[in-house]
Order: structure tokens, then C-alpha cells, then sequence
């Protein structure tokens, strides 16, 4: 999960607006981003704003969409949350899944955090989706999204050739995250 926030912190650039979901695989995002850049996070992860409160990262302006919180994995959700998405038009838009099928597509495990990641998928000039290889034709029980809505898929490999091909038919590109 690390090795896929340092490939796709690369693509943060100095005033950007992004907004980074509530997953564990996104959570060390910012770790990674340049912190000299002026950077302004939207999210609707309770832990991401805590986890950068505690970084040597000044030039980070962190908002949060608020809404009902839900102690069970630190999120906001609800129609307080969707609200606040249509005052925003990031740049790019980081989010995990639960699975990754290339027929289905990209499905979650929650009911609850969809709408959101759907409304700022809808809102954002890029979509990056951070899945690592276990996540491949995992079964979600959420349809969240075909690739079609996603520019870049961030994973740990390669996928074979039938699978790439589609993915570039979609309009999605693959970026496998490098070792160093």
C-alpha cells in the first residue's frame, strides 16, 4: 500500500486540490507528497486529518466534508458529506476499492462511502484508483464505479495482456508502481 501512495504522490503538483478517500491504502499519501508544495486536501477520513496534523507538512490546508461519523473506520458520510462535494472541483481524486474485476469493475464493501467517492469521482479533472494485486478479482458486494470513470489505475503488477488492452479500450491507464 505504501509503494502505491509513493508512485501516485508523484503526480501532486505545487496548488493542486485533491481529495483523498477513507481507506487504509490511501492513508500515506501524504507522507509521500512534496512538502514544499502548497496542497489542499479534501476528505472524508477523520484519520487522514489526524494522521497529517501530526507531519512536518505546513503547506497542507486540510478540509473535511463532515457529515455522520462513523466510528467503525473513522469516516464521514451521509448527505451532509455529499452536500459539501458540489462547493469542490479538485484536480485529481485518490480512492481505494474493495475489488477490482476488469467485466464488473471497480466495487467497495461499504454502502456507506460510495456516494461519496461517486460524487468526487463526477467533481474531479483525474481519477486514480490505488489497488494492489489482492484486490483482482475480488468480489465486492458495492458496485462502485466501471473503468470508464477511472484515468489511472495505481497497482503492484502488471495485468495480462487481455486485461491492459481493455483497460486502454476504457480510456484508463495502468501505473505499476515501481520498487524504489
Amino acid at each position: 500500500k505504501d509503494k502505491l501512495c509513493k508512485e501516485a504522490a508523484k503526480v501532486v503538483r505545487d496548488g493542486d486540490t485533491i481529495f483523498i478517500d477513507n481507506s487504509s491504502t490511501t492513508l500515506n499519501l501524504i507522507q509521500h507528497m512534496n512538502p514544499r508544495y502548497q496542497v489542499t486536501i479534501i476528505t472524508n477520513s477523520i484519520r487522514l486529518l489526524l494522521d497529517a496534523s501530526l507531519q512536518d507538512h505546513s503547506n497542507l490546508t486540510l478540509i473535511s466534508l463532515g457529515g455522520i461519523f462513523r466510528a467503525s473506520n473513522y469516516s464521514l458520510t451521509g448527505i451532509m458529506a455529499n452536500e459539501w462535494i458540489n462547493n469542490f472541483r479538485p484536480h485529481k481524486v485518490f480512492l481505494s476499492c474493495y475489488g477490482v474485476n476488469v467485466k464488473e469493475g471497480i466495487t467497495d464493501s461499504s454502502v456507506y462511502e460510495v456516494d461519496v467517492k461517486r460524487l468526487m469521482m463526477e467533481k474531479a479533472q483525474e481519477v486514480y484508483v490505488l489497488a494492489d494485486a489482492t484486490k483482482f478479482d475480488k468480489p465486492g458486494v458495492v458496485y462502485l464505479a466501471d473503468f470508464s470513470k477511472i484515468d489511472f489505475l495505481v497497482t503492484n503488477r502488471g495485468l495480462a495482456y487481455d486485461q491492459e488492452e481493455y483497460l486502454k479500450k476504457q480510456g484508463t491507464q495502468l501505473v505499476v508502481a515501481s520498487e524504489q
